[in-house]
């Protein structure tokens, strides 16, 4: 479970109910049928002849498994990751594979593609490439479609409301100016639903689509460049430096004292011994288990890596 998320929409509920509802004095009228029903069936009914009905159900399933059920692997175990296949590559470039295991989907898309000797780097570059570019483009339409349907509320409030105020003015001739204030009341509730559900649910589910459209292709783009220096033969310190340099200052910090400053390891990239059973060797092969919910700690990065903890990384 997302637990920002979760909290986000406790938030949004607690500031409704008890800034809202709680402090008025009839707050039946905020439930007013004619105007809900304006507010979230005209915003179904628009969103429907907007957008086809595949397109709605894609969208869906992103909110559903990205908003509550994310499970990202962190930037720092794909580098990693990488920097550790560099070095098995460079040792056997057709069994390497064999030996190490990876959680991410796209590296490891990427690593079956690299196995393929008859793929050449022009051609591996290429697929790579497309592959991330493609899955940029489907949460850049998300995040499209979120924006256009935030627009529908508010102006369908304004609908309800500008019905609302016709009603109010025909029924000043029976019940006079003693039933204006209840009238206008009514009417600015579709008004009030439509600004909430725009501001409160669409708008920001659309800032959350363009970040995970912009972390998501920062990470693809880390496993493209990481997979072409490999596929070039770029030495692996080389590739650790550059791959590295691309990640928050706190990682950085945290991988070269693992890859370059640790006695284990000396002054050059890790090197290890490809795996024959061990459980212990097990652990090293395949890092990412510990991560499979996507959250991770400092003991965490240590354990997967299998080195000790060292001062800087506080």
């Amino acid at each position: 479970m997302n637990l920002s998320s979760l909290l986000g929409t406790v938030i949004i509920c607690f500031v409704l109910f008890f800034g809202v509802l709680k402090g008025s004095k009839n707050p039946e009228i905020f439930l007013n049928a004619h105007a809900l029903m304006l507010v979230l069936g005209g915003t179904l009914g628009v969103t429907l002849l907007a957008f086809p009905f595949r397109k709605l159900k894609e969208m869906l399933d992103f909110l559903i498994y990205g908003l509550f059920f994310k499970k990202k692997t962190e930037d720092l175990f794909v580098v990693a990751d990488l920097i550790r296949i560099a070095e098995e590559y460079k040792k056997d470039q057709h069994g390497f594979l064999s030996n190490y295991s990876v959680a991410n989907p796209f590296l490891k898309e990427a690593l079956k593609l690299l196995s393929k000797s008859a793929l050449s780097y022009e051609d591996l570059l290429l697929i790579v490439k497309n592959r991330r570019d493609s899955f940029k483009k489907r949460y850049s339409e998300d995040h499209k479609m979120l924006l256009s349907i935030s627009k529908f509320p508010p102006g369908l409030g304004l609908l309800g409301a500008s019905s609302g105020m016709i009603e109010m003015m025909i029924g000043l001739n029976t019940s006079g100016m003693d039933g204006i204030g209840n009238a206008m009341a009514v009417a600015l509730v579709a008004t009030f639903w439509g600004i909430a559900i725009a501001n409160f649910v669409f708008l920001p589910l659309a800032d959350y689509a363009a970040r995970v459209a912009s972390e998501d292709f920062f990470t693809r783009s880390l496993v493209v460049h990481g997979v072409s220096l490999i596929k070039q033969g770029t030495a692996p310190k080389i590739i650790a430096e550059t791959l590295i340099s691309q990640l928050p200052i706190r990682d950085q910090v945290y991988l070269r004292n693992i890859f370059f400053k640790s006695p284990i390891v000396g002054s050059g990239l890790a090197s290890y011994t490809p795996s024959t059973g061990s459980k212990k060797e097990e652990s090293v092969m395949s890092p990412l288990t510990s991560i499979a919910g996507g959250r991770s700690s400092d003991q965490d990065k240590t354990n997967v890596l299998e080195m000790p903890k060292t001062g800087s990384e506080d």
